[in-house]
């Protein structure tokens, strides 16, 4: 035998459920894995467990595309996707096509701790993660992300809720763990309307992990019409409320997506329940004047160990905008940029930080060896206007941008006295025209930077000498 739960609603001209308004709720489908982009640079294939439930989730989206879900991938696990071929790169292409048009969530390039973050003063790296993880969105769905809301780990903590808010992040979505004990109200144990955090927090939704446990565990077919039966159940205890519920796929649960499909399909009937996209609660439904309308955070711990990376980091997160600028491949320039993201997530074994960094710093220096200019040594002009020889030579084996900075007071520079020049591998000839001021000896400085000027590639001084007689020196011989 077995028990189930059979959901009735009664009609909507019943007078008990009079000007009666659904619940909105929420279902945020997370995809992620541990990170694939290694300290050296190469990319590894998702392993099979992390891919059945990546494509369980694409599966899900397949089987239930009227449902109005929120997608919340892991910008890196899209990158590394990517970058593979066969199997993972299909599995991305599918993800993209089953979820149409429903909103994509912003998210960090890859999950971090804005506490941790905080505490080493790297406070600019969540930017740089923002930012980042917002660029793959894009190129990935070919349209914005989501932005604002944060998507919070099992803890939060004060502090990390204020910088999301400095961050810009004006909402957030938190487990049940992440709050402290509610008053307790109409709703149950937790919110069915967004909260605000205290300590200037932004305003939040909790989940509701005990749902989502109906649809990620092994209850199967039951399991979904409890689901659908405590939803019920919750909307007939106060029909007229405007009220909603936001259920978080974690990115790790294995779920059966038709079963999956078929208890959210039921979202889409509109009398007890409707699905609605994350944002549209905050925008939609207001605090609950009878249920609790702040709420304060559970503790933190920091276990991300920044302090050690942060000050190469820093000096790499300078120098790294210029090689950008520098080098002709844009995937060179795009996998430092990795390296130093992935060198704050959370998901980064502490061991490993220290290599992500030096694997950017490493590069840095070999770039700044990359570019020779000759030493010191004259040259003589005998006319006022000429040509001045500078060869600059390209140590690596690819094309290099740079700018040439020219400084001297008694040479007026034709074409100006920063000229940006491109340097196929081995010796560029630059034939510099100018116009002497004054007759005698005198410095040229040349220095070679990065296109922005942040990595200074190399400098050295030409002693010119020059015998031609300017206007004045030829009026006083005459």
């Amino acid at each position: 035998s077995l028990l189930t739960h059979l959901t009735y609603l009664p009609g909507l001209d019943d007078p008990r459920v009079s000007g009666s308004s659904p619940i909105a709720v929420s279902v945020v489908v997370d995809i992620g894995g541990p990170p694939a982009h290694q300290p050296d640079g190469t990319t590894v294939p998702m392993s099979p467990p992390t891919m059945a439930r990546i494509e369980e989730r694409v599966d899900l989206l397949a089987r239930a595309p009227e449902v109005l879900l929120t997608l919340a991938p892991v910008p890196e696990t899209l990158d590394a996707l990517a970058a593979q071929d066969g199997q993972q790169s299909s599995a991305l292409t599918a993800l993209v096509d089953a979820t149409g048009d429903r909103p994509v969530l912003a998210r960090p390039y890859s999950d971090i701790d804005l506490a941790a973050l905080g505490s080493s003063g790297l406070e600019a790296e969540a930017d740089e993660q923002a930012r980042a993880g917002a660029d793959v969105v894009r190129d990935v769905f070919g349209r914005d992300p989501t932005s604002g809301i944060w998507l919070s780990g099992p803890t939060l903590g004060a502090e990390a809720a204020r910088s999301a808010v400095e961050l810009g992040t004006d909402r957030a979505l938190v487990p049940p763990s992440a709050v402290g004990e509610l008053p307790t109200s109409l709703a149950g144990p937790v919110p069915d309307a967004p909260v605000t955090l205290d300590g200037g927090g932004p305003l939040t939704m909790v989940s509701d992990a005990e749902l989502g446990a109906h649809l990620t565990g092994e209850g199967g077919v039951l399991g979904a019409q409890r689901f659908l039966a405590e939803l019920a159940t919750m909307w007939f205890q106060r029909p007229t409320t405007p009220r909603a519920v936001v259920v978080h796929l974690p990115p790790d649960d294995e779920i059966d997506p038709e079963v999956v499909a078929e208890a959210l399909r039921a979202l889409t009937h509109g009398q007890a329940v409707r699905a609605v996209p994350l944002d549209e609660v905050f925008d939609d439904i207001a605090p609950d004047p009878d249920g609790p309308t702040t709420a304060d955070l559970t503790g933190h711990e920091i276990t991300d160990d920044l302090g050690t990376i942060a000050a190469p980091l820093g000096q790499a997160r300078r120098d790294i905008g210029g090689v950008q600028g520098m080098v002709d491949s844009r995937d060179e320039a795009d996998s430092l940029q990795r390296s130093l993201l992935l060198a704050t997530a959370s998901a980064t074994p502490d061991n490993q930080r220290p290599a992500y960094v030096e694997r950017v710093t490493s590069m840095l220096g070999s770039l700044e060896d990359a570019v020779d200019l000759p030493d010191e040594f004259r040259i003589t002009l005998t006319s006022r206007t000429s040509t001045i020889p500078v060869n600059i030579t390209n140590n690596s084996d690819g094309p290099l941008t740079v700018r040439v900075e020219l400084a001297s007071g008694q040479l007026e520079f034709l074409d100006g006295d920063v000229i940006t020049q491109e340097l196929q591998p081995g010796v560029t000839r630059l034939e510099v025209p100018v116009r002497i001021r004054t007759s005698g000896a005198f410095p040229l400085g040349i220095t070679v930077t990065s296109p922005d000027g942040t990595v200074m590639l190399d400098q050295t001084t030409f002693d010119i000498r020059s015998t031609a007689i300017t206007g004045v020196g030829f009026a006083l011989a005459i």
